[in-house]
């Protein structure tokens, strides 16, 4: 505030003290479910390394660490996608609507499904060499639950469009609901995978949970789009879907 005043840009600002409540109520009731389903991702990224600590020893727990730490390679990627996308997206519903978003959304998932189906090959092809390599001999082994935990990764990321999307259509709700499903589901099979197959049992946890959460937003997201976007004869999803085979892109052309 001292800064502001001292160089003159309190005259650019329109401020008052009644207005904390209610844009404390305004802000809330968006940025409440953002929290809630921020939390519930970190509790799904970590519950799994408490999970093998619990039902098998520390060595597995360390040797799922590892490699978790290794599969996330794409992430600079998917973080600098995601920090494009939340203001082209916002920018796309403000300048074009609707049509703008589905537009951007399935370009930019299409461009980063194509990046991600080279890093799952790349996983599959030099997992375990890469695994020797960076942690020894003893890790070489663990290349089948490294490669489920890299796809998983891409699964999760190929929502990443649906989920920025609907944070500006404050659908931050549904985020939450899928974000929690996703974390039961990997839960749920885990308690059951987990003291069977060890590692890689936890590891495709996690495969279906990341595909579990990634298909619910995307379902939400396309919902919410059908009742924005209607087509003569049927809706803007459903025209999209069934003029694939023509090469007609629906409304994404």
């Amino acid at each position: 505030v001292w800064l502001i005043r001292s160089i003159g840009w309190e005259k650019r600002f329109a401020y008052g003290r009644g207005w904390l409540l209610s844009d404390w109520r305004a802000s809330w009731s968006l940025g409440s479910w953002l929290l809630a389903g921020n939390v519930i991702g970190i509790v799904q990224a970590y519950a799994l390394h408490w999970l093998l600590a619990v039902l098998l020893d520390v060595e597995a727990t360390g040797a799922f660490a590892a490699i978790a730490t290794l599969a996330g390679m794409a992430n600079p990627l998917v973080i600098g996608l995601g920090n494009f996308l939340m203001p082209a997206i916002a920018h796309a519903y403000a300048a074009q609507g609707a049509e703008g978003i589905w537009r951007l959304a399935l370009r930019a998932t299409g461009w980063l499904a194509a990046a991600l189906v080279v890093i799952c090959l790349l996983a599959a092809a030099a997992g375990g060499q890469a695994l020797t390599l960076l942690y020894g001999a003893r890790f070489g082994g663990h290349s089948a639950a490294f490669t489920l935990l890299v796809v998983g990764a891409a699964a999760a990321a190929l929502d990443t469009a649906a989920e920025h999307a609907l944070r500006t259509l404050n659908k931050t709700r549904s985020v939450f609901i899928a974000n929690l499903l996703a974390l039961l589901t990997t839960l749920a099979l885990a308690a059951w995978l987990v003291p069977r197959h060890g590692v890689i049992g936890a590891a495709g946890s996690m495969l279906a949970g990341n595909v579990m959460g990634s298909i619910a937003r995307w379902s939400v997201f396309c919902r919410v789009l059908d009742s924005r976007l209607p087509i003569a004869g049927g809706s803007a999803i459903h025209d999209f879907a069934s003029n694939l085979q023509s090469g007609d892109g629906g409304p994404c052309e």
